[in-house]
C-alpha cells in the first residue's frame, strides 16, 4: 500500500511529488522540501489516511482535494521589501510617467501573508506620484495567509530588508509583532482565488508574479500564465518576475531591466 510518509518521506515522497504535481501544473523538483512534507503529513492525518498510495488515489477520485493540495504546496511565509532594488526601479522609471492619472491598478499574484502588496503600499506612500489613486489588488489560494493579512501582524524577521524610518511610520510593535497600520492595510484589496483558474483581473498597469509561477509550475503551466498576464495588462503595461526567474517573452513582453518587463503588444 505504500510508506507512511511521516515515517519515509524521501524516495516514497518524491514518487508522489513526481505522479501527483504534473496533473496541477507544478514542477514536482521544486517541492522537495521539509515544509511541503509536513503539510502533506498533517492534511493525511486529518483525512485518517496513513500511506501516500492512498492519499494519492483519493487525489484522483476527489477533484476538490486537488485544489488543496496546491494551496498546501504554496510558499506561505514572504518578507517586506524583497529584493527592493525591483520597488526602487518601479518608483525611479515606471511610475513617474502614470503622473496625471487618475488612478493605477496593480496587482499582486501569490501575496502570502501581504508583505508584497503591503511593500508596494508603503513605497507608494513614499514614492507615488502626487494626485494618482493607487487600486492594489492581492490575490492568493491559501487561505491562512490570507487570514494572515488581514491580521497584518508580522515577526521581526519579515522587516529585516525594510529601512528604519518605514518601520517607524508604519508599524506598531505590540507584544511579539509587528503590526501594520491601518492606513496602509486599506490601501490593499485581497481576495482568495488560484492564478490558474480564475486568472489575474483586468486592466491591470503592473502585475507582481514573483518566486511563485515562475518558479513553482512547469514549463506549460508558466506559458499559460504569461498569456493570461498579457491579457489582463494594458498595453504597455507592466510585469514584474523574481531576481531569479527568467520569462519566455513569447513575443508579448520586451525585458526593460532583470526581472521587469513590459508589454509590447495589444493582446496574446
Amino acid at each position: 500500500m505504500g510508506a507512511d510518509v511521516t515515517r519515509h518521506s524521501g524516495p516514497e515522497f518524491d514518487r508522489f511529488l513526481r505522479d501527483a504535481l504534473p496533473g496541477l501544473g507544478l514542477d514536482w523538483r521544486r517541492h522537495r522540501r521539509r515544509g511541503p512534507r509536513r503539510r502533506v503529513a498533517e492534511r493525511m492525518k486529518a483525512l485518517g489516511l496513513r500511506a501516500l498510495d492512498q492519499y494519492r488515489l483519493f487525489l484522483e477520485n476527489d477533484p476538490e482535494e486537488k485544489n488543496r493540495l496546491r494551496a498546501l504546496l504554496g510558499v506561505t511565509i514572504s518578507r517586506f521589501l524583497r529584493e527592493a532594488a525591483v520597488f526602487e526601479n518601479l518608483a525611479l522609471e515606471v511610475w513617474p510617467a502614470w503622473a496625471g492619472r487618475d488612478r493605477a491598478v496593480m496587482f499582486s499574484a501569490g501575496c502570502a501573508g501581504g508583505e508584497e502588496p503591503f511593500s508596494l503600499a508603503m513605497m507608494w506612500r513614499e514614492r507615488g506620484p502626487a494626485g494618482v489613486r493607487p487600486v492594489i489588488l492581492a490575490m492568493d489560494i491559501d487561505r491562512p495567509s490570507l487570514e494572515r493579512a488581514g491580521q497584518g501582524v508580522y515577526a521581526a524577521s519579515q522587516l529585516r530588508e525594510m529601512p528604519e524610518s518605514w518601520r517607524t511610520r508604519y508599524f506598531t510593535h505590540r507584544g511579539p509583532g509587528w503590526h501594520i497600520s491601518p492606513a496602509i492595510r486599506a490601501m490593499v484589496h485581497f481576495y482568495r482565488a488560484d492564478l490558474r483558474d480564475m486568472g489575474p483581473p483586468q486592466g491591470l498597469d503592473l502585475a507582481m508574479c514573483r518566486n511563485m509561477a515562475y518558479t513553482y509550475f512547469t514549463r506549460p503551466a508558466r506559458l499559460e500564465v504569461t498569456r493570461a498576464l498579457a491579457r489582463s495588462l494594458k498595453p504597455g503595461a507592466w510585469l514584474v518576475v523574481g531576481a531569479k526567474e527568467r520569462l519566455e517573452t513569447m513575443g508579448l513582453f520586451e525585458m526593460v531591466r532583470p526581472c521587469i518587463y513590459r508589454k509590447t503588444t495589444p493582446g496574446p
